[in-house]
């Protein structure tokens, strides 16, 4: 009989043993995966229950066991948390019976001497038994903390009967997701190195080691109802228009392994790569879409009217459509910041690296004596502001300023630049929509001003306000 059991344990450990999932197709979702494969066993994982599985087109049964050799690295680890926890119970059922043995003895029959000695030897043993399931306990509550990030069970599950055909696992949410990582290094003050990644976490309780893996920004169930026609009717009354926001695209998140996967960029939100692995570690693994270096311009800005914090920028066009407005910043090896966010602005592309400390600006309103005169029914109204500007480091900074002056929206209002001056050496411009970009050099150690006037023009029947 024992023999038996020998040779059925060798038998069950062969059969586990190559249980690393090589997987044909990997498809992650925004809601979801779905893993296809041809199994060469009945173990599935540290899944969980709600993962579901079909064989050639029908549904079969995913069961907990208790059957994980040693042969698979998470079952390693688990059968790891098992014997900790088995050596601290022995430690405490030892100390329970030492305890029950030490309240059966006669000390009227044990010499004075003797039992001293005794009682000392009682006393280590009792502590040795107590620090051993202390110690036990603690190391098989980390391995569980551990294992618990890497997998979605602390139960092992496989199919409830076998599957000769491909086997098809669709996976909840939250065991594998993805992102799109957006890295800029900025070490060379003329171009910028682009870097665009795929952040991709593995939680499924399956080590993964797929053919193909393909990323879809859609979400696997979705619920598309017929539009049928309505008649547009005209009531009575005024009702204000809807908007209508688009939502942007939710994005995710890998260790490095020693394959380089090779990825193909199907389009804007459509990624392809292969011979990808993915062990089931909870950890990020970035696998790098594409690189692009190009030329970018480095401009400090500062938008007074908003906040009174001078940002250090880049712009640059992007050689491909930025899926993702979070970046990663570089400064060669070093990271300068993790997340910061950019934008599309005028045919370029922006980013906000950080803010400079040594730049102070601001904003105050203009104080006039007369701000108002009368031409028959219409009232000129003179209005503006002072900007402030303090550069506390010892060389000069150059300062590119977006403000703004009123704009009408009503035909009878008329808004007019007057003036935009200063002791300082600048340029600006007036753009649409009352934008005014102005560039301006502030010598080391030196503070200036700037002074924005403009007339608002308007029937005084019909008051305004800004």
């Amino acid at each position: 009989m024992k023999i038996q059991r020998q040779w059925k344990a060798t038998l069950i450990s062969l059969f586990f043993a190559t249980l690393t999932v090589y997987a044909s197709e990997l498809s992650i979702y925004r809601d979801g995966a779905i893993l296809r494969y041809r199994p060469a066993g009945g173990f599935i994982g540290w899944t969980g229950s709600d993962t579901k599985a079909s064989c050639g087109g029908e549904t079969i049964a995913l069961v907990p066991t208790d059957c994980c050799p040693d042969t698979l690295r998470l079952c390693r680890e688990r059968n790891a948390i098992d014997r900790q926890f088995d050596v601290a119970r022995k430690a405490e059922r030892a100390e329970e019976v030492l305890n029950t043995l030490v309240g059966h003895i006669r000390y009227d029959r044990i010499e004075s001497g003797k039992m001293v000695k005794e009682a000392e030897k009682v006393a280590d043993a009792l502590s040795g038994f107590h620090k051993r399931s202390q110690e036990a306990y603690r190391r098989a509550k980390g391995l569980e903390v551990g294992f618990k990030r890497q997998t979605r069970s602390m139960e092992g599950y496989r199919l409830a009967r076998a599957c000769q055909k491909e086997l098809i696992l669709k996976l909840p949410s939250d065991a594998i997701t993805f992102e799109v990582l957006n890295i800029a290094d900025i070490a060379d003050k003329k171009q910028i190195a682009l870097r665009e990644a795929m952040a991709v976490k593995n939680r499924s309780g399956i080590d993964i080691r797929a053919d193909s893996v393909r990323f879809f920004y859609r979400r696997i169930h979705r619920m598309l109802h017929p539009i049928r026609f309505s008649a547009w009717v005209i009531g009575e009354g005024n009702r204000r228009a809807r908007i209508l926001y688009a939502k942007a695209a939710q994005p995710i998140a890998l260790a490095d392994e020693a394959a380089t996967p090779k990825v193909e960029v199907k389009g804007p939100r459509r990624f392809e790569a292969h011979n990808v692995v993915l062990p089931s570690t909870g950890a990020r693994k970035e696998i790098v879409l594409r690189r692009r270096k190009i030329a970018a311009e480095y401009e400090e800005r500062a938008y007074p009217w908003r906040s009174r914090e001078v940002f250090e920028t880049v712009a640059f066009k992007p050689p491909y459509p930025v899926v993702n407005d979070r970046w990663r910043i570089l400064d060669g090896d070093r990271v300068v910041t993790e997340q910061v966010y950019g934008g599309y602005e005028g045919g370029k592309y922006r980013i906000f690296l950080s803010t400079d400390e040594d730049l102070i600006v601001r904003r105050d309103r203009l104080i006039l004596k007369e701000s108002e005169s009368f031409f028959g029914n219409r009232i000129h109204k003179k209005d503006g502001y002072t900007l402030t500007l303090t550069n506390q480091s010892k060389r000069s900074k150059r300062l590119h300023i977006v403000e703004r002056i009123p704009v009408a929206v009503r035909s009878d209002v008329d808004v007019k630049l007057l003036k935009v001056r200063s002791d300082l050496p600048l340029k600006y411009r007036r753009g649409e929509k009352g934008r005014l970009d102005i560039d301006v050099t502030i010598p080391p150690k030196k503070s200036g001003k700037i002074e924005v006037l403009f007339e608002v023009d308007f029937d005084k029947k019909k008051p305004v306000y800004y």
